[in-house]
């Protein structure tokens, strides 16, 4: 990214020549500048050292700097190519189209020197804390969103990670060229995915294989490619496994390639090469808190809470559980997958046409709602802006209603996300390493409200300051659809909405339930318990 340049002294100084004109490289301890000779100032652009992620040479001789750039908000990978020619005036072609900048100087030492001076400066922002090996495992799933997974995964991610130096173990593996360090990182195997469950399958797979197992000095990192369909895949092949012990906490790199990217927009990852980047840097990571999802027979006085009482683990979630009006704009989306984020507009439009209420019994564990607004000047939720207030109550789970009536939900979302996807901020106080679950709950709301609430989450994120949005915090929460609440009456949505529901547009499906993009049907009778595992039981970080 361009920063003004450091006001350090300079490193190295030297003109070299870029598209027949000279310019002035100007190397310090944080920033390196490159400036028409011309117009050389202090005040020209410069870029950071710190988003440089790899340095490698050749026998031309050349130096090639590799180094993530913005332009308009938007991050890619550039290549800045220092040559060495008999003359310099003689210049290779630019090749503007794939980022690279290519400059030339005639003296080779004076380039030498310009690696060496180049190399100790990134390596001196990055110093090495550890001597820890990566064994990384990629996953790619060629079919999410607009079915670009591979593209990015050949185009992008592969060569990034190979100016890196990572390699496979039938290339000699290590790591040994960044910044000219030594440092292990090896890729163990590519998954290209070819079918729904073939990434949790494999995860599993690696499990009783013994390939997800670390010593001291290792670390396993799994690179997602794709979208949070994936990362669900991940994170269930792995949990279900029983054999699975592992002996540090294992790596998620995200890398978007999906529709919503709902992890990858939260952590605000904002382009594929920012995500490859970011992996590779790999220094930054926060937990990856994770729920398991039960379901189980709930009886007219309510669940049990308590791990004697909970049914079998039915699946993991790490992005978000909804029901009502999100599963269903999830659930019919799928047949307009190559539409992108559009889809989601489509659908929820087609589902605020036919409007429907759908009513369940929702019991909240250690919950605690958002009773004031805050302030535009603090985005950040204090500790006061939630109480217990009226969901306080005696034992584990508590009614969110008095009495044993059912709530007729227009909205009903629970997600660890702060965003799920680009420019839509429904849970703003949200974060993944939470111990909490955010429950964004609309009891009882009219279409138009609901419609304002939707826009205010796509706005900013100000829907929970609307008096008839409810935001709660809970560690845990068990929910009773009432599936008979679904049957479609011409009287209580007009012969349109009888019309929807037969051809199953508009939802009125209550035992649908979705679940980080996964959908589950919910028997009459039955209720879904959702709770955060505790922090002994959590397993994954992520790269932030």
């Amino acid at each position: 990214m361009e920063i003004p340049p450091s006001s350090s002294p300079p490193l190295l100084r030297a003109v070299l020549r870029h598209a027949g004109a000279p310019h002035v490289v100007l190397l310090t301890d944080s920033t390196l500048a490159l400036s028409p000779a011309a117009f050389s100032s202090p005040d020209q652009p410069a870029y950071s050292l710190d988003n440089v992620y790899a340095i490698t040479t050749s026998d031309t001789p050349e130096v090639l700097v590799h180094i993530l750039t913005e332009t308009e908000g938007k991050k890619k990978a550039t290549l800045l190519q220092f040559a060495a020619l008999s003359d310099a005036d003689a210049l290779p072609p630019q090749f503007a189209d794939d980022g690279t900048l290519t400059f030339a100087v005639r003296d080779a030492a004076a380039l030498k020197k310009f690696e060496t001076t180049m190399r100790k400066a990134v390596a001196d922002l990055n110093p090495r804390t550890s001597s820890v090996t990566w064994k990384v495992h990629v996953f790619v799933n060629p079919f999410s969103g607009k079915a670009d997974g591979l593209r990015i995964w050949e185009n992008v991610a592969k060569p990034m990670f190979a100016a890196a130096g990572w390699k496979p173990p039938e290339h000699g593996g290590g790591h040994t060229l960044n910044f000219g360090e030594e440092s292990g990182a090896m890729i163990f195997s590519v998954t290209i995915t070819t079918r729904p469950g073939h990434a949790e399958e494999t995860a599993r797979k690696l499990v009783l294989d013994g390939a997800l197992s670390s010593e001291e000095d290792e670390e396993v990192i799994l690179v997602a490619i794709g979208g949070d369909g994936l990362v669900h895949e991940l994170v269930n092949g792995i949990l279900k496994s029983p054999s699975f012990r592992p002996h540090r906490k294992l790596c998620l790199g995200i890398i978007p390639a999906g529709t919503g990217n709902a992890l990858a927009t939260t952590l605000n990852i904002t382009s594929a090469e920012d995500g490859a980047f970011r992996i590779i840097k790999g220094s930054t990571r926060v937990p990856l808190n994770v729920s398991s999802v039960h379901v189980g027979k709930v009886g007219p006085d309510g669940p049990q809470w308590g791990n004697d009482s909970f049914p079998p683990v039915l699946m993991y979630s790490a992005i978000v559980v909804s029901w009502g009006l999100h599963a269903q704009i999830v659930k019919q989306s799928e047949i307009l997958r190559l539409l992108g984020n559009r889809r989601f507009k489509l659908a929820a439009l087609a589902n605020i046409i036919f409007f429907h209420h759908y009513k369940g019994r929702l019991y909240l564990h250690n919950a605690s709602q958002h009773e004031a607004p805050l302030s535009k000047e603090n985005e950040e939720a204090t500790a006061t802006s939630f109480a217990p207030s009226s969901l306080a109550g005696q034992g584990p789970v508590v009614p969110f209603s008095s009495g044993r009536e059912a709530t007729g939900f227009s909205y009903f979302l629970a997600t660890k996300m702060s965003s799920l996807e680009p420019g839509f901020r429904i849970a703003p106080y949200a974060s993944p390493s939470s111990p909490d679950l955010d429950l964004i709950l609309c009891p009882d709301v009219s279409r138009g409200d609901t419609v304002r609430m939707l826009g205010a989450a796509t706005t900013g994120g100000g829907h929970p300051s609307l008096p008839f949005v409810k935001y709660v915090k809970a560690r845990g929460f068990v929910f009773v659809p009432d599936t008979a609440s679904a049957a479609a009456r011409a009287e209580d949505g007009g012969i349109l909405s009888l019309v929807a529901a037969k051809i199953g547009l508009g939802g009125r499906r209550a035992h649908d339930v979705c679940v980080d993009g996964e959908m589950l049907e919910v028997e009459d009778g039955n209720g879904v318990w959702v709770r955060v595992l505790e922090e002994g039981e959590q397993v994954f970080d992520v790269i932030s």
